[in-house]
C-alpha cells in the first residue's frame, strides 16, 4: 500500500505529522503489510537535505487546481502506484478541480481528509479573538466591521464552513477526526445527523527514545508556538497570580513565534519574576524535568505535547476550549480542566498541584496509564479497520 501525503510545504522526516504516519507505516509493516509514504507539495524550504520525505514538488505555487499541477500529480500517482491520498492541511477550496480530476480517473484512488484540530477551529478561534479585541487593536475598516457586527460575521462564517464541509463530504472517501466528540461537532457543522464517511482516529503518542524518568523540578511549563491563538498571554496573567505564592517555582516558556515580543513586553509590564523564555528547543528534556504542563489556547485538536507530558508523568492543565480535552483529562484524576477563561481557578489549580507532591504523583501515574490508549498498536488497529472496510488491505 502506497500513501501520498498532500501538503503545502515539503515534509521532513522529523515533522510531527510525518512522525505520526511513519509510525503507522511501521505498524503495517510489522503486521506483514507493505506500506510506503510519499509527499507532494508546492513549497520547499530546503533543497538538499537527507531528512526530506521522498516526493514531488509541483510547478505552480499555492494551489493544486492548475492544469500543470493536476497533470504532474496524476503522473506521480501512476508512477508510484498510489493507493490512498491523505490531505493533511490543504483547504478544500484549494482542491476543487484537483479532486474532480482525481475522481474522474478509471483507476480508483481513495482520498482522505485528516483534520488535526477541532472541526470548529475557524469559527471558534475567530469568536474568541473578536471577543478579546478592543478599539485600540483594530487596524482596518474591515476589522472594525467584523468587531462591531460580530454575530453577523460569525453567522456568515458558519455558513461558509457548512458549505465547505458538505463539499468535503461529497468529494472525500473518509474524513478522519481526532475524537468521537469531533465526529459529532463535524456533523453538526454540516447540519447532518450521521455520515459513514466521518471516522474518529486519534494521533498515536510519539515514541520517546529516552523515557527514563528523572526527579521532577519545581517548574511549570508551556511548550508550543507563541502565537495569538495559543493564548500564551493568558498564562502570564495566571503566573502573576501564582509566582508570589510559589516562591521557589519557575515558569518555562519553550517555543517561538509572532507573539514572542508581545509576551516579553507583557512579562515586563506585569513585573513577573522567575519566568524564562528559552525559544525554540527540543521539548522532551524540558517536559521530563517539569512537574506541571499548561496550555491556555483558544482551541486545540489533540495536543501532542499533552500525550508526551502524560507519558513522562508531567501533570497537565488546560482550558475546556476543545472537547477532546475530556478524552485526555479526567478532571482531578489525570489532570485539571478549567472553564475558559477562568484565570483565578487556573491559578488555584496550579497552586493546588504544586504544594501537594502526593496528589501530583497520583495524577501523573493515572495519566501515564491512560495514555497507553494512544499507543500505535491501538491507533493502528483503528486505521487497519478503515482500510479493510475499503478493501485496501
Amino acid at each position: 500500500m502506497n500513501i501520498l501525503l498532500l501538503t503545502g510545504t515539503q515534509m521532513r522526516k522529523n515533522d510531527g505529522w510525518f512522525v505520526f504516519y511513519n509510525q503507522l507505516s511501521h505498524y503495517f509493516k510489522s503486521n506483514g503489510i507493505a506500506c510506503n509514504l510519499f509527499n507532494i507539495y508546492w513549497k520547499s524550504d530546503v533543497e538538499d537535505c537527507n531528512d526530506l520525505v521522498e516526493g514531488l514538488k509541483v510547478k505552480d505555487f499555492g494551489t493544486y487546481n492548475t492544469d500543470r499541477n493536476i497533470k504532474d500529480v496524476i503522473s506521480f500517482l501512476e508512477q508510484k502506484n498510489i493507493d490512498v491520498i491523505f490531505n493533511l492541511n490543504i483547504p478544500v477550496n484549494y482542491l476543487r478541480r484537483f479532486l474532480y480530476y482525481i475522481k474522474k480517473r478509471k483507476v480508483q484512488i481513495y482520498i482522505f481528509e485528516l483534520l488535526h484540530s477541532t472541526p470548529n477551529l475557524v469559527v471558534q478561534n475567530k469568536k474568541i479573538l473578536l471577543r478579546e479585541k478592543d478599539w485600540h487593536s483594530i487596524i482596518s475598516f474591515q476589522d472594525f466591521l467584523k468587531w462591531r457586527f460580530q454575530s453577523v460575521y460569525l453567522f456568515i462564517l458558519k455558513q461558509i464552513v457548512k458549505v465547505r464541509i458538505r463539499y468535503a463530504l461529497k468529494m472525500y472517501d473518509r474524513i478522519v477526526v481526532l475524537s468521537d466528540k469531533y465526529v459529532i461537532e463535524y456533523l453538526n457543522l454540516a447540519g447532518l445527523e450521521s455520515s459513514p464517511k466521518v471516522v474518529a482516529i486519534p494521533n498515536p503518542k510519539p515514541v520517546l527514545n529516552d523515557n527514563i524518568l528523572i526527579k521532577k523540578k519545581k517548574q511549570i511549563l508551556y511548550v508550543g508556538r507563541l502565537s495569538e491563538e495559543k493564548g500564551v498571554h493568558r498564562l502570564l496573567y495566571i503566573w502573576k497570580k501564582v509566582y508570589l505564592v510559589l516562591t521557589d517555582w519557575e515558569l518555562i516558556i519553550v517555543g517561538d513565534g509572532p507573539d514572542r515580543n508581545r509576551c516579553l513586553s507583557l512579562s515586563n509590564k506585569l513585573s513577573l519574576d522567575r519566568i524564562h523564555f528559552v525559544g525554540y528547543q527540543k521539548s522532551i528534556p524540558y517536559i521530563k524535568e517539569a512537574s506541571i504542563l499548561c496550555l491556555t489556547s483558544n482551541v486545540e485538536g489533540l495536543p501532542t505535547v499533552f500525550l508526551e507530558a502524560m507519558e513522562l508523568k508531567t501533570v497537565i492543565i488546560g482550558f475546556n476550549t476543545f472537547s477532546a480535552i475530556y478524552d485526555l483529562i479526567h478532571d482531578n484524576e489525570t489532570g485539571f480542566i478549567v472553564p475558559a477563561f477562568d484565570f483565578e481557578l487556573y491559578a488555584k489549580r496550579i497552586i493546588q498541584l504544586a504544594i501537594n507532591d502526593e496528589k501530583r504523583e497520583k495524577m501523573a501515574n493515572r495519566a501515564q496509564e491512560l495514555v497507553k490508549n494512544y499507543d500505535i498498536t491501538q491507533v493502528g488497529f483503528l486505521w487497519k479497520s478503515v482500510f479493510q472496510e475499503l478493501k485496501l488491505i
